[in-house]
């Protein structure tokens, strides 16, 4: 009928997925929470892709009259095009830009795909170690994320939902913990990194998605 089962199933959500995505005027006054709560020369950290959306985010929150620092985690495999657009972007609208990389990228690739068979939740957990140590080590207290609803969705809420927690507040909460667990586990990927957020107060920092505003 011409509608894929993936879609279907997210039937099943609607409802409480209209409820999580919030207003944008909840976003200006979340960032103006963090801004006052924060003690450094920026407003908030963005992760930075250099692909449209990220690059959307960036130019909507300097817009709004925040002073970003963007943040490009390297990998090794972000295309020559994509640091293209960062250095321009970032160039044109002044912004600060903070491109970094760990040395020990490949055997924590190889360590996420012997535990998890992909290399996405190594490179996830080296993105957001790196960056929250960054955002608390300029006193940073918004960290910012350019993920689309469907990201949103499918990464952080679908599972919730499915277990039958669909309250805002619940949901919020149970992504606090979830965060506060991830960051305090001592797997092997968080022993390869050279950096660690174990003395970071998680709750000072506010992680937002953009989109879901």
């Amino acid at each position: 009928e011409g509608v894929c089962g993936r879609c279907r199933e997210f039937e099943r959500f609607r409802a409480a997925a209209a409820g999580y995505f919030r207003p944008f005027d909840e976003l200006e006054t979340l960032l103006e929470t963090a801004r006052a709560g924060g003690n450094g020369e920026h407003d908030c950290l963005l992760l930075y892709s250099g692909g449209k959306d990220s690059s959307y985010v960036l130019h909507r929150l300097v817009e709004m009259g925040l002073k970003v620092l963007a943040y490009t985690f390297d990998n090794g495999f972000i295309s020559g095009a994509a640091f293209d657009n960062i250095r321009r972007q970032t160039s044109l609208l002044g912004v600060e830009c903070i491109v970094s990389k760990t040395p020990q990228m490949d055997a924590i690739f190889v360590e996420s795909l012997t535990q998890d068979n992909t290399v996405c939740t190594g490179c996830f957990k080296a993105l957001t170690t790196i960056s929250t140590r960054l955002a608390a080590d300029r006193g940073i207290r918004a960290v910012l994320t350019g993920l689309s609803r469907g990201q949103i969705f499918e990464t952080k809420i679908e599972g919730l939902f499915r277990s039958g927690v669909t309250a805002v507040q619940e949901v919020e909460s149970r992504l606090r913990n979830f965060r506060r667990i991830y960051h305090s586990q001592e797997d092997r990927t968080s022993k390869l990194l050279d950096t660690s957020v174990h003395d970071v107060d998680l709750d000072a920092i506010h992680f937002i998605d953009f989109f879901r505003y």
